[in-house]
């Protein structure tokens, strides 16, 4: 029963490691993903630092250090002048083939009083998906299982939800308290 345990354990983190290696190269923001396509997509979300360039107001992601122009729909009453050069923030709206559509916007708070996720030790099989994934870097390996450290913990939910081709943890073992 141990080895047939141990060689099913084994299969999968090779499905896993292959599904990693030949996936197509994706963008994370803010725990979800989204294409870059001509017409605007679903809904989502953006996160990363606001700059100007040639009058365009822009946001360059956080993880990939990708530059999308923020295009800013006309009827949307967002006063531009409460958006801060070099502050970050989250962006909801559209992707387009021209930039990204916003519906609304929220400064990114980087830090809150500890992380409501925990890892169930007995559960993980130290796939360290997680830890590839985590934005804040706050997984780790410690004695073969996956660790959170409670510090760094933004509670973006990327360990439990995934952010597109990464669904969150294969075995379930990162649960919100």
């Amino acid at each position: 029963m141990n080895y047939k345990k141990k060689l099913l354990i084994s299969l999968l983190l090779v499905l896993i490691t292959l599904t990693v290696l030949f996936a197509e190269e994706h963008k994370q923001h803010c725990g979800k993903h989204f294409p870059i396509s001509e017409e605007a997509t679903s809904s989502e979300s953006i996160c990363g630092t606001i700059q100007i360039a040639e009058n365009q107001l822009q946001l360059v992601e956080d993880s990939t250090q990708v530059v999308f122009n923020l295009i800013i729909p006309e009827n949307l009453e967002i006063d531009l002048e409460k958006i801060e050069i070099g502050k970050k923030y989250i962006f909801s709206g559209k992707s387009s083939k021209s930039g990204f559509v916003v519906e609304k916007f929220t400064i990114y708070e980087t830090k809150q009083a500890g992380g409501n996720h925990f890892v169930d030790s007995h559960k993980c099989i130290a796939c360290r998906l997680c830890v590839n994934q985590c934005p804040e870097g706050a997984i780790s390996m410690v004695n073969g299982k996956a660790v959170i450290d409670q510090e760094k913990c933004i509670d973006c939910g990327i360990c439990v939800n995934g952010n597109g081709r990464f669904k969150g943890c294969p075995v379930k073992a990162i649960q919100q308290k």
